[in-house]
């Protein structure tokens, strides 16, 4: 706890954001898809999964959120 507490601090301090896309639109510019499922129940383009949280610098990509997209056609 202490650890996480000293990251996010840090994170905060020096202006970087972290990129949890689930369940959003999958952007191009913020997220790196890297695989497709099929699912009915939601509609294409969106981010079942998060693989791996990314993380952004003033505003900035500097690691993209790799993600497990929707597609259905």
């Amino acid at each position: 706890e202490i650890l996480l507490s000293m990251f996010k601090k840090f994170f905060e301090n020096n202006k970087i954001k972290e990129i949890n896309p689930l369940e959003s639109k999958f952007d191009p510019k913020y997220h790196q898809a890297i695989s497709t499922i099929k699912d009915a129940k939601q509609p294409d383009d969106t981010v079942s999964e998060v693989v791996q949280k990314g993380y952004l610098l003033n505003e900035r990509v500097i690691k993209p959120a790799l993600v497990v997209v929707i597609k259905n056609n």
